[in-house]
């Protein structure tokens, strides 16, 4: 055995240096107990006895499976138990005990036999973390774990926690068919008469019918639903360990400290245990399934292609080293366009965190949206940006489209001011603060193609609004900024690099409109159940939630619509963990898709969920921006248009950006909305004139965001109830804001509102005109 523990610390130095330390084995006796209450809370140990070990292996060919096994083999954990430690401090174990009876678990049972078994365990905080990872990812690969897809989640159903909302379902698919039944029923005894009921009649004859359950289906039902709730909880369960991996494999593998000074902390470089590295590839595939582990392809505007992760810095440097070498100018010698990443093997997620680099921006487009890009780069060529642009796709964006993107990046102003109301002689002379740039800069563009780098099987779960988290994850930047289609800068990209909260914490997201669209309790509870324990800060130091998460708008007051997702500055670098969990949480949909709407919610509760809260979340809600309005016999102002507004918190004053374009619709709704009855009481009664208004550019001459309140303001002198009022026209897209409900002079009852001078008017106006420019 002694000879065979010195041939696994040859193999293992990590392991070897902390043995030799005072008091080696009763430390990592520490270890081995924490890393085993880890795995057991978070997922199922099928046996305290390890000479027999289950590999999940399902994808893995034969000789990976062989490799793996083999590596196993070697990791010898008797050499690091030691029963001579001392007693543990009681409340530490009373903490641990707690935090895991309040939570479900389908192995509670043994975990508490497994901590009565082991009360000597002392809770220490000078274990090294190469030696934690190293005892963490061992019992990953040792213990047997069936759950790694999620196949399960079809059987869940969330509103089997509310009894009222199961019933109500289950009573309405019983009406449907009981109801079927009775129109067959009804058809046949027409037909006997030799008559026939067409469909509308027979609704109307049955539209008063209803069905009630007898007392039997009832006690049947309530059965139902208590089998239910404990396969939800099962699932749920699933969930639990599945972020809890994610965060400790974060933890292991990044280093995304980050200090007031905006930079990361390279002095706490990771320095890994070697079986933890060398299982690197094993345990990335086991908790990132959607990944085929390939990079995807870079492609530049003039159809270079790089294979992994460019260095769009260095490729601009090299090109302005050819050409002095081309002029016989003395230059230096080109610098490397891709970066190493051979320091992890075949280990893909660590190499690509180690590639990111530079400064951009990011956009997810498929040909549907290739109009709307083509505005927005205009109007980001007026305001200066000299970011390198990324567009993001999956194969859905034709060659035909990219040339038309790169068109307009690259292309004169003398083809811009034809289609725009301002003569070149004017556009030469605008100006506003220091935010126009005459020189129309070109646009440095590139296209990512993600096809090959997601798993197939996982394509439809990243379709539609989810292809924005490929683009989130994918692209090469440290620092990027990630923007809709649809975004509309309002001061140059540079200003926003430049913020102080993002500088201070490194990532800063803006909030949507607060509206009455409320969460249940269980849905909140979900979330508070998958983040980070007392166990992932007693083992791996990963910070519990704060006040952050859990009184946010979301989490604490149960607002369903939180943030707003058309602007995400990042510097993922620091923030890697919680862009991971993001794209996890994308994988559960069916567990979550009634607790959010669409994607806008990952982005700082995959940071939540990370255990890091260094971001920041703009202090205002989205306002509306607009004409504003003083209603005649209202008290407060009134703005209505489709754009949610975010003014920035550290002056009050600047709006940043918008959202949904320019157009003040760009839906083209008018041939229903012409006989909307708002729409009749004004002058645009008439399609033509309302067709030509969605088209137009929104007028703004200011900002009203209006009070974020817990209650309607009810009263009868015909002042708004509440802050928001969405009208039936645009698709749904139309809201009005009001500065202030039911005429209150109290302080909670009124918003904020922003009028602009005639200089920021006529900016927005210029701008405006830039973005509905035919394309």
């Amino acid at each position: 055995m002694d000879g065979f523990i010195r041939s696994v610390s040859e193999n293992f130095p990590n392991v070897q240096r902390l043995k030799v330390r005072s008091k080696p084995t009763t430390l990592l006796k520490v270890f081995f107990i924490l890393a085993l209450i880890q795995l057991v809370y978070y997922g199922s140990l099928s046996s305290r006895s390890h000479s027999h070990i289950n590999v999940q292996s399902s994808e893995d060919n034969d000789t990976n499976n062989d490799q793996l096994k083999e590596l196993l083999g070697k990791f010898d954990i008797s050499s690091l138990v030691d029963d001579s430690y001392p007693a543990p401090k009681e409340a530490d174990l009373d903490l641990i005990r707690d935090s895991i009876t309040k939570k479900y678990t389908s192995t509670s049972n043994a975990l508490m036999t497994f901590l009565n078994d082991n009360d000597k365990v002392l809770l220490s905080s000078d274990a090294h973390l190469d030696a934690k990872c190293d005892l963490f990812f061992y019992y990953l690969h040792s213990v047997e774990d069936r759950n790694w897809t999620n196949e399960a989640d079809a059987g869940y159903s969330a509103d089997a926690f509310s009894q009222t909302d199961y019933f109500n379902r289950k009573n309405k698919e019983r009406l449907g068919k009981e109801k079927d039944t009775k129109k067959e029923q009804i058809r046949n005894e027409y037909l006997e008469q030799g008559k026939e009921i067409n469909d509308g009649d027979l609704e109307a004859l049955l539209s008063k019918f209803k069905y009630d359950f007898t007392d039997s289906e009832i006690e049947a039902l309530k059965e139902e639903r208590l089998d239910l709730i404990e396969k939800n909880l099962e699932i749920e369960q699933n969930k639990v360990s599945k972020a809890a991996n994610l965060r400790a494999f974060g933890k292991c593998f990044f280093s995304e400290e980050y200090g007031n000074s905006g930079t990361t902390d390279n002095s706490k470089q990771k320095v890994l245990g070697a079986f933890t590295k060398s299982t690197c590839h094993f345990s990335e595939k086991k908790i990132f399934p959607f990944l085929s582990f390939n990079y995807p392809i870079y492609e530049r505007w003039n159809g270079a292609i790089y294979e992994k992760m460019p260095q769009i810095s260095n490729i601009l440097k090299n090109e302005e080293i050819k050409s002095k070498k081309h002029k016989g100018k003395f230059t230096s010698d080109l610098l490397p366009e891709v970066l190493d990443t051979t320091e992890f093997g075949d280990c893909f997620v660590p190499s690509f965190y180690n590639s990111m680099n530079g400064k951009g921006l990011v956009l997810s487009v498929s040909d549907n949206y290739v109009g709307e890009v083509i505005k927005l780069i205009r109007t980001l060529r007026v305001l200066g940006n000299k970011y390198p642009i990324q567009i993001i796709h999956s194969g859905d964006l034709s060659q035909a489209n990219r040339k038309l993107l790169v068109d307009a990046s690259r292309e004169s102003i003398k083809k811009l001011i034809p289609k725009v109301n301002v003569s070149k002689k004017e556009f030469e002379k605008y100006e506003y603060k220091d935010y126009i740039d005459h020189d129309y800069p070109v646009q440095e563009i590139w296209f990512v193609n993600v096809l090959r780098a997601i798993d197939p099987k996982y394509n439809e779960v990243f379709s539609g609004y989810s292809n924005k988290l490929l683009a989130y994850f994918f692209n090469s930047f440290d620092e990027m900024m990630l923007l809709d289609t649809d975004t509309v800068l309002l001061v140059p990209t540079k200003s926003f690099f430049k913020l102080d909260k993002y500088l201070k914490h490194g990532a800063m997201f803006f909030r949507d409109r607060d509206v009455d669209d409320m969460l249940w309790d269980f849905d909140v509870e979900f979330w508070k159940k998958l983040m980070p324990s007392v166990l992932d800060k007693k083992f791996f130091g990963i910070p519990q939630p704060t006040d952050v998460t859990l009184k946010n708008r979301y989490i604490g007051d149960y607002r369903k619509h939180f943030m707003e997702a058309g602007l995400v500055l990042v510097k993922r670098s620091t923030h890697f963990t919680g862009i991971l969990m993001g794209l996890e949480i994308n994988l559960w949909r069916t567990v979550i898709d009634n607790r959010m709407w669409g994607d806008k919610e990952y982005f700082w509760l995959g940071q939540s969920l990370a255990g890091n809260e260094n971001y920041h979340i703009n202090g205002y809600q989205a306002g509306a921006a607009g004409e504003v309005r003083t209603v005649p016999g209202k008290f407060t102002h009134e703005i209505c248009s489709t754009h949610p507004a975010h003014i920035l918190d550290e002056d009050n004053k600047t709006l940043l950006w918008i959202n949904s374009g320019f157009q003040n619709c760009k839906k083209n709704s008018w041939d229903d909305d012409v006989n909307n009855e708002r729409i009749k009481k004004t002058n645009m009664a008439d399609k033509q004139v309302l067709q030509s208004f969605y088209e137009d550019f929104t007028k703004i001459t200011g900002v009203v965001i209006p009070p974020v309140t817990e209650h309607s303001y009810v009263n009868n002198m015909n002042e708004p109830f509440s802050g928001w009022y969405k009208l039936n026209i645009c698709s749904g897209y139309y809201w009005c804001g009001y500065e202030v409900i039911g005429a209150s002079q109290n302080d909670e009852d009124k918003g904020l509102l922003i009028e602009f001078d005639k200089d920021t008017i006529e900016f927005y106006d210029f701008v405006g005109r830039i973005w509905i420019a035919n394309v």
